[in-house]
């Protein structure tokens, strides 16, 4: 069952979170990471991708995490080459993703170039899939200026909490200011919701998302924070610690 995380039956008090493979499913799989075949297994599972997206040299948005990264001891250094040559080293684009696996599922994309966040909507349009697209990114500056491009794509601003205690935000404040600016999901460290926290989220219309689970044992202490949202790399532990009815 792919795209468990929805409006309907994910996220919310009470409600089975979304729950987004980090990476695909690579861990329990030995898939490696950000791999269609890791993509596959993660939507076999019954969950969500998440993964991270940069430009190749043709604009073409291509999901590495990495600016360089290594072919039989060789540097390839992702934007300096096309698409369809990444293609043969295993680096696959948004549309070889859509084309393959389809796009009935949610997918979270880290902005690791913030030039590729329009090209990445431009696909996902193409697709009829802009409604299940997140784009993260750290800065909000950057969310503002996507939200411009594109009014229907869903934003999610990652931060640590210790940051705003630095710079004197209140985190209450900072969760309405996102909301202000149309930025649909927070994400943080799972440890670092609270209650009063998660409280103020709804209150502000602001889905609460966690990251990374990526422990077995942290799995249940996960869950019970009542998070609307999950990024995680042991996915079959975290489903193994999911309420029957909800795997």
């Amino acid at each position: 069952m792919a795209g468990v995380g929805n409006e309907q039956d994910g996220g919310g008090p009470g409600r089975r979170p979304f729950v987004f493979a980090h990476r695909g499913a690579w861990f329990d799989r030995r898939n490696r990471q950000n791999s269609l075949e890791a993509f596959a297994d993660a939507l076999d599972l019954g969950v969500d991708i998440e993964s991270d997206v940069r430009l190749s040299a043709d604009r073409v948005p291509v999901l590495v995490h990495d600016a360089v990264v290594w072919y039989a001891f060789v540097p390839l250094v992702v934007g300096w080459l096309p698409a369809r040559w990444l293609r043969r080293f295993g680096i696959p684009s948004l549309d070889d993703l859509y084309g393959t696996l389809g796009h009935d599922y949610e997918l979270s994309l880290d902005l690791k170039v913030v030039r590729a966040a329009e090209p990445a909507i431009e696909v996902a349009r193409r697709w009829e899939a802009i409604d299940r697209l997140w784009l993260v990114h750290d800065d909000l500056l950057v969310l503002d200026r996507v939200r411009t491009a594109d009014r229907d794509v869903r934003l999610v601003h990652e931060n640590r909490l210790a940051d705003l205690d630095r710079i004197g935000v209140e985190p209450e404040a900072h969760l309405r200011a996102l909301a202000e600016h149309h930025v649909q999901a927070a994400n943080t460290s799972w440890r670092r919701w609270t209650p009063e926290l998660l409280a103020a989220a709804r209150s502000a219309g602001v889905l609460a998302f966690g990251s990374l689970i990526g422990h077995p044992d942290h799995m249940d202490r996960a869950l019970a924070v009542g998070l609307d949202g999950i990024y995680a790399d042991h996915i079959e532990a975290i489903l193994a610690a999911l309420p029957e009815d909800d795997r």
